[in-house]
């Protein structure tokens, strides 16, 4: 690729989204939220009325202030991982993990115009554990959100690659403090890659576990004072994540500079409470959360039979102000020397991915050769007792693959026609997978309709249907992904929002 070509790299996190961009200086940079450019993070945030959709910090606002207040819509990693359905629009549809980071990326995109005289590449990193299937559906959307392809790269290489650590033999250990869980490495780089030797994942030492136990904690505060009444409906209710925000911004900053932490009202029946949490409290806070961080490291080279003395040293990750209280803990514990001991931003999962695409631009993923399972349309039985399984195309088939049936439709009953394709199961079983409706449905008595399917390697389904006496096709009303649950928001509706 052109030196002069734009990278934008973007790794969603159930707390934030965290993107660099990469031009051609040839030095990735984090870039945050365009409407707002002083909040130091975005939230993966988005909050959707009958007007559209907001993303980020303006989504956050919104769902603090506007009346009536819009359904917020929350990015999670797990749902990305186990592809879930997170919760659903006013209309039915799914909010699915894979379309709230197509709509983030389209959003970026268009932002990026900002630092970039063209539209940039594409790169995310995604969670190591996703399927081959899931990461080619996750660029699919993405990519036809974006309008642009798209390319994956998994955390542990786009972590790899940021931290571009010199060769060495002796090991180094790599705390990274991510949103669901503490993720500790030890690693050993040579000049062909980076090994890793031993990992661990403590869940009680993430991100989210300190904003429950402050959540808890206040809450019961709260009701210490008001009987009954909490302060927080959740620990990500706009209001508590406002307040987390605000006192990550504090200790982020210059600690030389002493920022005083501000304070907080919260009105709940008539009843105004001041919430103060000071500087000097939430460091006291941040040590004893990270004692368990410096056990956790204890651990892992215990298995690992690695005494501390042989260590090259301790990368942390995690905010400026947790880096800087738990990076001299570590160093007096293991017996490290205080340059030793590097810390970083979790911003360094999306640098590593714009430097590592940079370097060698691959997609990432690969598009399906053959159909993974049966496909068939859904019909109802001739005794209306169920539905009826009718296979299409194969599993295994070489892709792309089309096949065509034939259908009758009663005017006399009914002006539209639904098409339910699903796949099947080694065990059977049908799983609805996608939903197209046609019509109107023109003059009366029975019409013969010709129904085709095309399944592509990218793994997109198409329908299209024609009118048995007039030989045109029918007008598609609407084309949906499917899970058992209903429809699922699909990249049609991103579009509308825009």
């Amino acid at each position: 690729m052109s030196t002069a070509d734009a990278i934008l790299a973007v790794h969603v996190g159930d707390a934030y989204i965290r993107a660099a961009y990469l031009d051609h200086v040839n030095q990735p940079t984090s870039v945050e939220d365009a409407g707002e450019f002083q909040k130091y993070a975005t939230p993966s945030l988005v909050t959707l009325d009958p007007g559209g959709a907001l993303l980020g910090y303006p989504a956050l606002m919104a769902a603090q202030h506007a009346m009536p207040h819009p359904l917020v819509w929350r990015y999670s990693r797990s749902d990305l991982c186990q592809g879930g359905v997170m919760q659903r629009d006013v209309d039915g549809r799914g909010l699915t993990a894979a379309a709230f980071t197509a709509l983030a990326v389209r959003r970026m995109v268009r932002e990026s115009t900002a630092w970039t005289a063209s539209k940039p590449h594409i790169v995310l990193a995604v969670p190591d554990v996703l399927t081959p299937l899931a990461r080619l559906n996750l660029a699919t959307m993405v990519g036809d959100a974006a309008e642009l392809p798209v390319a994956l790269v998994g955390e542990a290489q786009a972590l790899a690659t940021g931290l571009q650590l010199a060769p060495s033999e002796r090991p180094t250990v790599v705390l990274s403090f991510d949103d669901d869980a503490l993720q500790l490495r030890l690693v050993r780089p040579s000049a062909t890659g980076v090994e890793v030797l031993a990992t661990q994942t403590h869940a009680a030492q993430g991100m989210q576990s300190l904003r429950a136990a402050w959540f808890s904690r206040w809450n019961a505060d709260a009701m210490k004072l008001l009987a009954g009444v909490t302060a927080f409906d959740s620990a990500y209710s706009p209001e508590f994540e406002k307040i987390w925000q605000d006192i990550w911004q504090c200790l982020d900053g210059d600690p030389r500079f002493k920022a005083a932490m501000p304070s907080w009202t919260v009105v709940r029946h008539s009843t105004v409470a001041p919430l103060v949490f000071s500087r000097a409290a939430a460091e006291a806070e941040l040590s004893v959360f990270a004692a368990g961080a410096v056990a956790g490291v204890d651990a892992l080279l215990a298995a690992a039979a690695c005494p501390a003395s042989r260590l090259a040293g301790l990368i942390l990750i995690a905010p400026k102000g947790l880096g800087r209280i738990l990076a001299p803990q570590l160093a007096s514990k293991l017996g490290v020397a205080n340059e030793r001991v590097r810390c970083e931003t979790n911003s360094i999962y999306a640098e590593g991915a714009a430097r590592g695409y940079a370097r060698a631009p691959q997609p990432g993923y690969t598009a399906l050769a053959q159909a993974p399972s049966n496909l068939g349309a859904l019909g109802v039985a001739k005794d209306d007792t169920g539905l009826t399984f009718k296979q299409l195309i194969a599993a295994a088939t070489p892709l792309p693959a089309t096949a065509s049936f034939s259908i009758m439709a009663n005017r006399d009953q009914q002006r539209r026609l639904v098409i339910k394709l699903a796949s099947q199961t080694a065990g059977g079983q049908a799983e609805l997978q996608h939903q197209a409706e046609f019509g109107p449905l023109q003059g009366q008595g029975m019409l013969k309709v010709k129904v085709n399917v095309h399944w592509t390697a990218d793994g997109r389904l198409s329908v299209t249907a024609l009118d048995g006496e007039s030989e045109l096709s029918l007008p598609s009303l609407q084309a949906h992904a499917m899970a058992a649950t209903g429809p699922l928001l699909g990249v049609a509706d991103i579009l509308r929002w825009d």
